[in-house]
């Protein structure tokens, strides 16, 4: 099960104004590749690195120039995991204070 976080939507709805502003078919493919990065994490969520530093059980992988933040939760009612996808931010930017 893949959730996209309020703060995640919002950041994709961001990304892809600042680029469509510029570039609408550049914008598209970025969130496509953003969206599609998030489907390889839902099938195999032990791909992203540990971001401990930063949060506790917390992972990201890289779409560059950004990076997204997630976390595996467990939803015993149903004996599965859920990746909830936290945040999507540009890796250039302090995302200690972000997240």
């Amino acid at each position: 099960m893949l959730l996209w976080s309020p703060k995640a939507r919002k950041d994709l709805e961001d990304i892809y104004a600042w680029y469509a502003a510029r570039n609408a078919a550049a914008a598209e493919r970025l969130i496509h590749a953003i969206e599609q990065k998030a489907l390889l994490i839902a099938r195999h969520p032990e791909i992203g690195v540990s971001r401990a530093d930063i949060l506790d059980d917390v992972r990201s992988v890289i779409v560059s120039p950004f990076l997204i933040f997630y976390r595996l939760e467990a939803i015993p009612s149903i004996q599965t995991t859920c990746i909830n996808i936290l945040r999507v931010l540009d890796g250039r930017r302090d995302v200690r204070e972000l997240l």
